[in-house]
């Protein structure tokens, strides 16, 4: 990455594709701008550069970016800035059209489509998720089950068909010599005949083929006792656990059926798990936290749910449905208000770490998991190999990984989907998933990232918002959320900027968090030859 005097050209691809409620022409990004602490950068979509602009470079990518042909850029350049600089401005663009950085993907077609189907249709799942119970002790009220009937219906594995499931799981997966088995509910605890039992299973069939099987159970954490703690941490289990930051926060849903908070319970019994994990030298519990209108702060949360006991924080937020709509209880609707009228959380917290590290250049960065995570994404992005061929979805484990089973053996894509009829794919009893079923469910997804997303300039950061939140009651996709999508771009943004500040400015830093050289990243600009045969700046 390096300062430049010049611009991109992006070829302003137009599209008519059908886009159902936001049917219309729209253009295909291939470079985006944007300003990050005072510095002008361009991402280019394609091939995840990151450059910092000029002015000159800067206003000219702007108008781009916004899909401006070539002769109304030179003349905005040379009203500004002058003849010269706009002529070496042209050049630049002329240049990289012409090494391709500012062209679009190839079209994905059919021929793309099928081979992806293929491969998700052969792969060998390396997590099985088991809901051994569809009942729940608490009543929280942002929860998708809850709506979606499935703890009214309250049933309950059988050991016997928690040994088909396993069987027909590893059966299906030998091509993997790592195997995980996910417990999650309802509440499994409810249930914690079977998970034991089905634990001591999986291990006994795991060692008679010669794999190795690890242990995931998500729980609110209320029925504890020192029995289960010792289970859990001696058997190795990586545990999930439900805390939605302080007190207030947490009691204010996370309630049990009669109403009560639950956040001294849940508190003390996490005490008792680490306690044991600690004696067994197992990896501590996660806590995983829901934000709600109320409770937006994910910083101040994620502070408080370290201060526990355990450095494993991930914060989502309450989400329902495209289709529903957002409720009050939900991040952007009710108290909570229109969230991109309000400082981006990322934006502060990387100024704060951004002061920090101005104060001492070798302080460890204090930044929130999710931004890490972006991070991670981006450098992932800026250092590939090879620019992307084509856009398509980036799915999260959805129908492969993260296959949920009933206590009546009926296969879903993952467990948020259960309680939805249309989206059953099929019954480990009879025979598993459908694969007909599974085809129509990939190709759904992929249709609507196509006309919803491939156009968008985060579509390689982003990959497309949840699969669960866009489905229908009858089985259908809809466009997605487009606040959610504007929040998106705004944490991208951030993200990128910070990215390309640490790179250029704090490279210790930069270092500790990708555990990379900055020298194998800065100085590059545009590399010679096509994108696809190298693409790191």
């Amino acid at each position: 990455m390096s300062e430049v005097t010049m611009v991109d050209t992006a070829q302003s691809v137009e599209t008519t594709a059908p886009r159902g409620p936001h049917s219309g022409v729209r253009r295909v990004s291939v470079v985006h701008c944007f300003e990050f602490a005072a510095r002008r950068y361009a991402y280019f979509v394609r091939t995840g550069d990151i450059v910092r602009l000029s002015p000159p470079a800067f206003d000219a990518l702007s108008m781009v970016d916004r899909g401006e042909d070539l002769a109304s850029i030179a003349a905005a350049l040379n009203q500004s800035y002058g003849e010269e600089i706009a002529r070496g401005v042209l050049t630049e663009i002329e240049g990289l059209t012409a090494e391709g950085y500012l062209s679009r993907e190839l079209e994905f077609t059919g021929v793309e489509l099928e081979g992806d189907v293929q491969s998700l249709l052969r792969h060998h799942p390396r997590n099985i998720m088991f809901l051994v119970t569809e009942a729940c002790n608490l009543a929280c009220t942002y929860c998708y089950e809850l709506q979606q009937g499935v703890h009214a219906r309250a049933r309950t594995l059988k050991k016997a068909d928690a040994r088909k499931i396993i069987d027909a799981y590893f059966e299906g997966s030998l091509g993997r010599d790592q195997w995980t088995v996910t417990f999650f509910g309802g509440e499994p605890l409810l249930n914690f005949p079977v998970v034991r039992e089905t634990t001591e299973y999986a291990l006994q069939r795991a060692k008679e083929l010669g794999k190795a099987v690890d242990f995931t159970l998500t729980t609110n954490l209320t029925l504890l006792t020192d029995e289960i703690a010792e289970f859990l941490a001696s058997n190795r289990f990586h545990v999930m656990v439900s805390i939605d930051g302080e007190r207030e926060a947490h009691d204010r849903y996370r309630k049990t059926v009669d109403g009560r908070g639950t956040y001294d319970k849940v508190t003390a019994n996490l005490q008792l798990l680490i306690e044991k994990m600690k004696k067994h030298r197992t990896r501590l519990p996660k806590i995983r936290a829901t934000l709600t209108a109320e409770n937006t702060d994910a910083r101040a949360v994620e502070e408080h749910l370290k201060s526990l006991g355990t450095h494993l924080v991930m914060v989502g937020g309450s989400h329902g449905t495209v289709e529903k709509g957002k409720q009050e209880f939900d991040v952007g609707g009710g108290a909570s208000g229109n969230l991109l009228e309000r400082p981006s959380p990322v934006a502060l917290g990387a100024f704060e770490a951004l002061a920090e590290l101005d104060r001492n250049p070798d302080a460890q960065p204090k930044l929130g998991a999710g931004t890490v995570e972006g991070l991670q994404r981006v450098h992932a992005e800026v250092t590939r190999r090879q620019a992307h061929r084509h856009a398509r979805p980036s799915l999260c484990g959805v129908c492969r990984n993260m296959k949920a089973v009933t206590p009546t053996g009926d296969i879903y894509p993952c467990h948020r989907y259960v309680g939805m009829e249309p989206f059953k794919l099929g019954n480990v009893h009879t025979g598993g998933a459908d694969p007909e079923k599974v085809r129509k469910y990939y190709e759904s997804l992929y249709a609507n990232f196509q006309v919803e997303c491939a156009k968008c300039w985060a579509r390689h950061l982003c990959g497309g918002q949840c699969p669960w939140t866009l489905a229908t009651a009858e089985g259908g996709v809809l466009p997605p959320d487009q606040d959610d999508c504007a929040l998106i771009r705004r944490t991208q943004e951030n993200v990128l900027g910070l990215y390309a500040v640490l790179l250029e400015s704090y490279p210790r830093a930069f270092e500790k968090l990708m555990a990379t050289n900055p020298a194998d990243i800065s100085g590059v600009w545009l590399p010679s030859g096509a994108p696809d045969d190298s693409c790191r700046s």
